[in-house]
């Protein structure tokens, strides 16, 4: 099991994020925040918010996109009230959307702590609620962790979690200046926990023509499928094949325009004996076949986000959800040669390796 951590050998900012969350518990569990930026008053007045209302936008995302949501779609924006009955996204007193605490069966920071995601017991679907673009930061500050926290928070004393939420907090702001590190376990014990459910049957993906007795590992939105050169030269791409939203299957690895499939590799026949995530987390990379080999191939096979081709790396508040997404690609190239296991395997020694789980 995870052991506490020394608040004294936490870094600056997570000792004042700590002490903040600790002043705070008494509001949440019975007391009423004050607030200058609210519009209007959308939740009765028997509920009691636990939050100064930060403007947000909201997007609603199929499991198998998420944690990397891409999407240019114009989102519901207005403030987000969270009281000790539920969440409310508003525009001054018109409710927008709303949620129940009781129906939620998680509610989770995103990494870099731009906003929580909520996610029901029923469905297929997760809620990104997202500070909006204009208030987003490349670095999470004070005010950021402590008020995403604070959601967090909420809904577990409204699910009489609190205590144990509390007694977990001094480990997850354990590790560097932006609490960054102590989000990998998690992130790792959620794969685990994904891949238990892809090998039983897979997610399901409606805008997807399976064939019989395929499942879907995840869709990653947004990416490229390119070519790559041998790990000696480097990773300069030496071929685009097409841009699209990447779907990977137990038996395929699929790029998408809308409903269009613009190209198909099939675990058996294109991929040889090799796979591995790309440089820092950014993609997956693949050996060609001995078929493909023959007929000339000599580069590695590689899906790769369009932000790496056009920026060369991505912002640091995304490396966990694209890391979290491209290994479930590799997890799905790994059960099509049976060595589902042994990625599990390499998965709890990552795990182990930040906390004392075993």
């Amino acid at each position: 099991m995870q052991q506490p951590a020394d608040p004294e050998s936490l870094s600056a900012l997570a000792q004042q994020v700590l002490s903040d969350m600790q002043d705070r518990r008494v509001l949440i569990e019975s007391g009423q925040a004050r607030f200058l930026r609210a519009f209007g008053r959308p939740v009765d007045d028997a509920e009691r918010v636990t939050l100064e209302p930060p403007i947000v936008d909201v997007t609603d995302a199929p499991v198998t996109s998420w944690p990397t949501v891409v999407s240019d779609r114009k989102h519901p924006i207005g403030q987000l009230w969270v009281t000790d009955r539920r969440a409310v996204v508003a525009h001054r007193s018109r409710v927008l959307r709303a949620w129940s605490w009781g129906e939620l069966r998680d509610v989770r920071i995103i990494p870099g702590y731009l906003g929580v995601v909520f996610t029901p017991f029923d469905g297929e679907t997760v809620t990104v609620v997202r500070q909006t673009v204009a208030d987003r930061r490349g670095n999470p500050d004070r005010a950021a962790c402590k008020r995403w926290l604070t959601v967090e928070a909420t809904h577990a004393a409204a699910t009489g979690r609190l205590d144990e939420w509390y007694a977990e907090l001094p480990a997850r702001l354990a590790g560097d200046e932006t609490a960054g590190s102590a989000l990998i376990a998690p992130m790792m014990r959620d794969l685990l926990s994904w891949s238990e459910r892809f090998e039983v049957g897979g997610i399901s993906d409606p805008e997807v023509n399976l064939m019989p007795g395929e499942r879907v590992a995840v869709r990653v939105p947004g990416s490229a499928a390119v070519g790559a050169l041998d790990r000696g030269h480097g990773m300069e791409y030496v071929k685009r094949y097409a841009d699209g939203d990447v779907v990977a299957t137990d038996q395929r690895l699929l790029v998408l325009d809308g409903d269009s499939v613009v190209l198909s590799w099939t675990w058996a026949t294109d991929m040889g004996e090799g796979s591995m995530l790309g440089a820092n987390g950014h993609g997956a990379l693949f050996l060609p076949s001995d078929a493909r080999h023959a007929e000339g191939a000599r580069h590695l096979l590689g899906v790769v986000p369009r932000a790496v081709l056009e920026k060369g790396s991505f912002a640091g508040s995304l490396y966990i959800p694209m890391v979290a997404a491209w290994s479930r690609v590799v997890a799905a190239y790994r059960l099509s040669r049976d060595d589902l296991e042994t990625w599990r395997e390499e998965i709890r020694a990552t795990l182990g390796a930040h906390t004392d789980d075993s």
